[in-house]
């Protein structure tokens, strides 16, 4: 997971963004001395749990996962795809998301987040997958 936090946010609680929803982790932050238009701010690695489901209607920072292992769902925007490992996808701020491991195949995620504007390759508006 890569977060990319918008200027005015703070990423000194992490609960209030991490999943608990998960087997093991591994979770690093950058210090936020210096801001920029695209600033990654932490990342790390995520197993989920079986019953891994978030719903949010949108996340403070941008977001970029990659599926490491594992199959699930994700409904960016009212879109459904299946996940499977190799695959990327974007949400953020105003985007609605879903994501579910399907239990009998554990996802695990690798993410970053970022400050203030989604990379260039990536449509933040509605969120994007790519494999």
């Amino acid at each position: 997971m890569f977060i990319v936090a918008m200027e005015t946010d703070s990423l000194t609680d992490p609960s209030t963004f991490l999943s608990r929803q998960v087997e093991a982790s591994q979770v690093f932050f950058f210090d936020d001395s210096e801001a920029s238009d695209f600033d990654v701010r932490c990342g790390g690695f995520e197993r989920c749990q079986p019953n891994y489901r978030i719903d949010r209607p949108g996340f403070p920072w941008f977001l970029l996962e990659f599926v490491h292992g594992g199959r699930g769902t994700l409904i960016l925007d009212g879109n459904e795809s299946p996940l499977k490992p190799g695959m990327f996808f974007l949400y953020g701020p105003g985007i609605e998301h879903h994501i579910a491991a399907i239990r009998t195949n554990r996802c695990s995620n690798i993410s970053s987040a970022s400050r203030d504007q989604a990379p260039a390759y990536s449509s933040a508006s509605t969120g994007s997958i790519r494999e």
